[in-house]
């Protein structure tokens, strides 16, 4: 092999190792919370972390009733602040900040970013919660279609 292909082949391993190596900028924190919040996602976590807190404030409610009655001990009223703090909107808005920095550089989020200011950005965020719940509805009749199917 001569000189020149060796050097050149040396070169493209080089660059390639150190395009593979590179590594693109991460969103920051304020970038994620700003996307969370123009696409809706924001506006869907807060309800449905009220909706989790309160199920396990009856769930522990009801297992320290429960307990409290079999022992006799009182219910211990310090109980439902710990829930509370536990079904922070904001540790699970975390996470999914989190969860979207992992898929999506800095520019990709700014992207989204800019996307979600448009009107058609608006429209979809606005929109999304229907479409979803359109989309279960139309999974779930076609699930049950497809099994009424196969059991006849």
């Amino acid at each position: 092999m001569s000189r020149r292909r060796t050097a050149g082949i040396l070169t493209v391993l080089f660059l390639s190792a150190g395009a593979l190596g590179a590594r693109a900028e991460s969103a920051t924190p304020a970038e994620l919370k700003e996307l969370l919040i123009l696409s809706g996602t924001e506006a869907t976590v807060r309800p449905l972390s009220a909706e989790l807190l309160d199920q396990a404030r009856r769930l522990a409610e009801a297992t320290a009733n429960a307990s409290a009655k079999a022992s006799g001990a009182p219910v211990d009223p310090g109980h439902v602040a710990r829930l509370a703090g536990a079904f922070d909107p904001e540790r699970l808005l975390g996470i999914i900040a989190s969860i979207y920095g992992r898929h999506f550089t800095r520019q990709e989020v700014r992207d989204l970013v800019a996307f979600y200011r448009t009107p058609t950005g608006r429209k979809l965020a606005a929109h999304q919660p229907v479409l979803t719940q359109e989309m279960q509805e139309a999974a779930h009749a076609w699930v049950q279609q497809q099994l009424a199917s196969v059991i006849k």
